[in-house]
């Protein structure tokens, strides 16, 4: 299953964070930014044949995070973003290997 975020959407929803982070700034911008993106770089057609259970993950926790940002958790929010953006790597790393055997 690939899922495709426009730019247009992506941009709402790290303007949507910023506007989130200036009432409060556990949240780092730069920081669900850098998930977004990372997430976004995963999803790729090979990456989605590739590792889908990997990106998976990354997509399920880079949605949570936005979640715990609109509930305000921002601590929550934060932990979820770096984990997103690390299982992102990790499912391009897997695609990387099982495309080379």
């Amino acid at each position: 299953m690939r899922v495709r975020v426009g730019l247009p959407a992506l941009a709402a929803g790290v303007a949507l964070l910023l506007f989130t982070a200036c009432a409060s700034a556990p949240v780092s911008v730069e920081q669900m930014a850098v998930a977004e993106a990372s997430v976004q770089s995963a999803s790729s057609a090979n990456t989605s044949a590739d590792a889908p259970r990997e990106l998976q993950v990354a997509t399920s926790k880079l949605a949570a995070a936005r979640e715990a940002v609109l509930r305000k958790d921002y601590e929550r929010g934060r932990q979820l973003a770096e984990q997103a953006e690390v299982d992102a790597r990790v499912a391009e790393l897997r695609a990387q290997t099982v495309r080379s055997q």
